[in-house]
């Protein structure tokens, strides 16, 4: 990345699924709570910013780690981004992934 050169970073706090059991929602209908509901809106959303390459980064926050592996790295991959990803402390499992272009921002974090 060149000096002076615009960098866009978006993030959403995705909802761990640990965090998103409909009675916790009661004022929603249980299914736009649920997983498949969601990820398939978060999924078209950030595919807009990418395909108009709007966004260098994304920040991901409650990020599952069984839904990094089996769900965002493959989504962001055929994109050409990579991550990292750091769990929240304590038993939980989920935590903030970051997405990025690594041949176009950065050499190495």
């Amino acid at each position: 990345m060149n000096v002076g050169e615009k960098l866009t970073i978006v993030t959403y706090n995705t909802m761990a699924e640990a965090y998103s059991f409909p009675k916790w929602y009661p004022w929603t209908v249980s299914e736009i709570v649920r997983w498949p509901h969601r990820s398939d809106l978060l999924r078209a959303e950030i595919e807009k910013y990418i395909v108009n390459e709007l966004v260098d980064v994304f920040c991901l926050q409650e990020i599952d780690e069984v839904r990094l592996k089996d769900y965002w790295n493959p989504f962001f991959k055929q994109y050409n981004y990579t991550s990292i990803f750091k769990l929240r402390p304590g038993k939980k499992r989920d935590g903030l992934a970051v997405f990025y272009r690594q041949e176009r921002y950065l050499e190495e974090i």
